[in-house]
């Protein structure tokens, strides 16, 4: 466990030189929040691992947005309650498969919107808290293949 806990601080003196970073796991920190632009110089991003953070991780909107090349995304095991990706801009957006990796979190509530993204081709949302699942949360994701929500319970 790193116990690194501010992303701004963290990217300013560790790796503000490295622009071409392609692989990013800041997974077994103690990020509570991330905030508005913290990855938005590092737009050549592929994979980007937050997982199993030291606390519940709570996203900003536009926090990972405008990596166009992200294939990976991984956010399980954070404890998170609510998760909007329907905001985010240019995220996978050059034609990649996005994955998407959410899985053991205490989200309940899937919305019409929870995920705009037509880049997402995988989504792993088991062993969530799910309760309530829109008919339409899904609709947009026409490139969807994978779509796993084992052991989470909703109702319409």
């Amino acid at each position: 466990e790193n116990c690194v806990s501010s992303m701004s601080g963290f990217f300013q003196r560790e790796l503000y030189d490295y622009k071409s970073l392609e692989d990013v796991d800041l997974s077994n920190n103690c990020f509570e929040t991330l905030r508005n632009g913290d990855f938005s110089r590092f737009s050549g991003l592929k994979f980007l691992a937050l997982a199993s953070m030291n606390g519940s991780l709570s996203l900003e909107i536009g926090a990972i947005a405008n990596l166009p090349l992200l294939s990976k995304l991984q956010l399980e095991c954070n404890r998170m309650t609510r998760v909007s990706l329907s905001r985010l801009n240019n995220l996978g957006s050059k034609g990649t498969n996005l994955q998407i990796s959410a899985y053991s979190n205490d989200l309940e509530t899937i919305g019409e919107d929870f995920f705009s993204l037509p880049a997402i081709t995988i989504l792993d949302l088991h062993d969530s808290k799910i309760e309530k699942l829109h008919p339409n949360a899904f609709r947009q994701l026409q490139r969807l293949h994978l779509l796993s929500v084992i052991m989470s319970l909703w109702f319409v």
